[in-house]
């Protein structure tokens, strides 16, 4: 049997756990909102031999209070609030994959592509204007989307920024020292967004730098 336990709020355990040597998998732990708060908490359990999860839960988003089950197929384990609709991350908080951060990034690029793309199109900017311009916007966005936590590459496959010490959102010191980060990651081969397939917390040069961590929201 496999348990993951913290100390979660007082919720509500339905009745349905008769004999613990029937328990597959049991959790309890606290969840947090958008401000990193923890205002919520679940209890899921899931029996030998069955595939669905049995779960009580009070939204940390909402404060809605709910028991059911459902079918998680794969980790980092989430939940839809049937309240609010709000997709909440129920599982232990765990370092992102390579590919999502992958994925996020490609996201941003994109994103910020459409402003130098027009403005090539509509004001023909020549090559140094735009550098100068492609600097000034990639500077401002990263650093107001990293400071919040997260950019929207990273919203669209739900991971965030986190400081080393906890905090969440990071401030806007640390998302822009971590696009300054980004810079010296991408100068020699892209040795520092390299670094992250064999560093054991998974973090950039630039994560160095500005002291964060990239995990699943």
């Amino acid at each position: 049997m496999i348990v993951e336990n913290e100390k979660p709020p007082k919720v509500k355990l339905p009745e349905g756990i008769k004999d613990i040597k029937d328990i597959a998998y049991i959790s309890s732990r606290k969840l947090k909102n958008a401000n990193g708060e923890k205002t919520g908490a679940v209890v899921m359990w899931r029996n030998k031999g069955e595939d669905e999860f049995h779960y009580t839960l009070k939204c940390p988003y909402c404060g809605a209070e709910e028991e059911s089950s459902t079918v998680l197929k794969r980790r980092p384990y989430r939940m839809r609030c049937s309240n609010c609709g709000t997709s909440i991350l129920t599982d232990k908080e765990s370092l992102a994959s390579t590919g999502s951060r992958f994925v996020s990034f490609v996201v941003d690029l994109i994103i910020l592509d459409v402003p130098l793309t027009l403005g090539g199109v509509f004001w023909h900017w020549d090559s140094p204007t735009l550098i100068f311009y492609w600097g000034l916007i990639t500077m401002g966005y990263f650093t107001y989307f990293f400071g919040n936590g997260q950019t929207l590459g990273m919203k669209v496959v739900k991971i965030k920024l986190v400081g080393t010490d906890g905090t969440y959102p990071v401030g806007y010191k640390k998302g822009f020292l971590r696009w300054i980060g980004m810079i010296i990651s991408n100068l020699i081969f892209n040795l520092g967004y390299l670094w992250i397939l064999i560093d054991k917390n998974r973090q950039g040069w630039h994560d160095g730098i500005a002291g964060t961590y990239v995990k699943w929201a």
